[in-house]
């Protein structure tokens, strides 16, 4: 049985430049190639973790703009269910990165600031790329849902239904476990992806 995972964190569309160095303040160069790429720390965590066969649902929010499905496609292609907000504008990085591999990064929120409102059942993979109000919300609506198996487990009166709300309590805290896991599995998975482009980058500048 698949992991459930929710994932509440940012969606952003990535704009990368890549340039021989990097400019020093008040000056301009010229870059030598461009990207537009799906990101933001929660997006690609999502995305990481459907790849290892967790079932994701992503609570996030994206601007009622023409960037909103450029910065989606990654999470739809991995199959991740998707709770979204739209409102104001899609969150965007603006990334330098120079032929040594070192990079200038701007992120600009957009409706990444207006992630709120939503449930989180069972476990909860957050980031630092959304409000700390958002991040409040997800840990109460977890809180609620141990307070819920708390009281179903102090009200059982009868050894059968005590067994029951037992065996509950351990599937609940074994598939927590296994979301954890696979939740480091989907960070370390994003970290190596990101040193391999960087990898097969600079081995690309070298030829």
């Amino acid at each position: 049985m698949a992991v459930r995972l929710t994932v509440v964190g940012s969606i952003n569309l990535d704009l990368v430049a890549r340039v021989e160095r990097l400019p020093r303040a008040g000056e301009t160069v010229v870059g030598h190639d461009f990207d537009r790429v799906p990101g933001g720390k929660g997006a690609n965590q999502a995305v990481a973790a459907a790849r290892l066969g967790a079932h994701v649902r992503m609570v996030g929010a994206v601007g009622d703009d023409s960037l909103a499905d450029e910065a989606l496609v990654g999470l739809r292609d991995a199959g991740v269910d998707l709770e979204l907000a739209r409102t104001g504008t899609t969150g965007i990085a603006l990334i330098l990165v120079d032929d040594a591999g070192e990079n200038q990064i701007v992120v600009v929120p957009g409706a990444n600031g207006e992630v709120s409102g939503f449930s989180s059942p069972g476990s909860v993979l957050c980031q630092l790329e959304i409000p700390d109000a958002a991040l409040q919300e997800a840990r109460a609506n977890r809180a609620k849902m141990d307070e819920v198996l708390s009281t179903v487990r102090a009200s059982t009166s009868s050894p059968d239904a005590a067994q029951q709300a037992l065996e509950q309590a351990r599937a609940a805290n074994q598939t927590a476990q296994e979301a954890k896991a696979m939740a480091q599995q989907a960070q370390d998975a994003t970290q190596r992806s990101s040193a391999r482009a960087d990898r097969m980058f600079q081995k690309s500048m070298r030829k």
